[in-house]
């Protein structure tokens, strides 16, 4: 079972141990693939109440559509002394209002189908699931993705460059594996950030060429700064993306304290409060001191891979170099399953070759 199938599989299993007489037990092993059974950031970071990641879609769509309609624009010369940056900014915030119903709709819109929200991490369904999996004899493999930077272009990739399994001109249409090659979005974003780089470049020489002379830039500092919001757009969402999944996030713990002294210009850190005491009786102030850092894990571009794993006693495999998406379709699908299916991971699953 692949994703949400994994959970459906659980919530089925769920009913043979808690029903008995009208759900008798239908299959005796449980395997599953990018399933977020620890629960899933992603729906939290765009709920409707966060909305964060339509948020992030909604900024990057103005300054995307921002860029490519000055890029436009720039190629008449009669049209672009009338149209200001500043118009080109309204324009584009106006037309990506309500973006995640436009933009990467295969995206969002599955992960805010309403049963989604029960695979919220510590959503009631899933702790329900767990309690039950905690007591469970059955035999469990959980197979997850680990995919290769850039996660986010390349799992949205899969989803967007390919078609449909069943629509004749899919990759997989003939080839049920075929499904492995993602990298096509990643190099055409590498391009499209070298383009805005050259672009800012260029009008930002060309608005001090104009400065120096005393003449008009025409916008020129402003068609500057709009090509580097683009820029920055691209160049951090991977990033940005990796915090909505929950595999990149922020953490802190205590590391002593810093002792602030009257006599002191810069204060001293100490590892206990006490040493904090001035010889000359001084009035001092501790406070605890605080170091942060960045934690990062492996993912499948949609699900952490702690998620993926999180059921209890399953035995644990890996699928590199696999996006979420890849995870029903490509070459490491298939070599998983052939395991699987040759006892690898247990003789409940070993499927004979007819």
């Amino acid at each position: 079972a692949h994703s949400q199938g994994g959970i459906l599989a659980r919530a089925i299993r769920f009913q043979n141990l808690t029903d008995t007489t009208s759900m008798p037990s239908q299959f005796g092993g449980i395997a599953t693939f990018g399933t977020p059974h620890g629960g899933a950031p992603i729906v939290t970071t765009s709920s409707d109440t966060v909305l964060a990641v339509q948020k992030w879609i909604g900024d990057g769509c103005g300054v995307l559509s921002a860029a490519e309609i000055q890029t436009f624009v720039s190629t008449i010369w009669w049209l672009d002394p009338l149209i200001s940056v500043d118009y080109i900014r309204q324009l584009t915030s106006q037309s990506c209002s309500g973006l995640e119903r436009i933009v990467l709709p295969k995206l969002v819109a599955s992960i805010r189908a309403d049963i989604s929200n029960g695979y919220a991490p510590g959503a009631d369904p899933l702790d329900s699931l767990t309690r039950i999996a905690s007591l469970d004899t059955i035999p469990v493999v959980t197979f997850y993705g680990v995919e290769q930077e850039p996660v986010f272009w390349r799992v949205l990739h899969s989803m967007t460059f390919t078609q449909d399994a069943s629509q004749p001109g899919s990759i997989v249409y003939n080839d049920p594996f075929g499904l492995n090659d993602d990298a096509r979005m990643g190099n055409y974003v590498n391009s499209r950030i070298a383009q805005y780089s050259m672009l800012e470049k260029f009008w930002r020489k060309r608005g001090k060429f104009f400065s120096s002379i005393q003449l008009g830039n025409w916008g020129a500092r402003d068609k500057a700064e709009l090509y580097k919001d683009a820029r920055y757009w691209l160049g951090g969402a991977n990033m940005a993306w990796k915090r909505f999944i929950g595999a990149r996030r922020d953490s802190a713990f205590q590391d002593g304290y810093l002792c602030y002294c009257d006599y002191a210009l810069i204060p001293t850190w100490v590892s206990d409060p006490s040493y904090c005491v001035s010889q000359t009786n001084v009035p001092c102030t501790v406070i605890p001191h605080e170091s942060h850092y960045i934690v990062e894990e492996a993912s499948d571009g949609v699900v952490p891979k702690s998620s993926q794993v999180d059921y209890p006693g399953a035995i644990e495999w890996p699928m590199v170099n696999t996006n979420h998406m890849q995870e029903r379709n490509c070459l490491e699908t298939k070599n998983r399953l052939n395991e699987l299916f040759a006892g690898r991971h247990g003789l409940k699953f070993r499927l004979y070759e007819k």
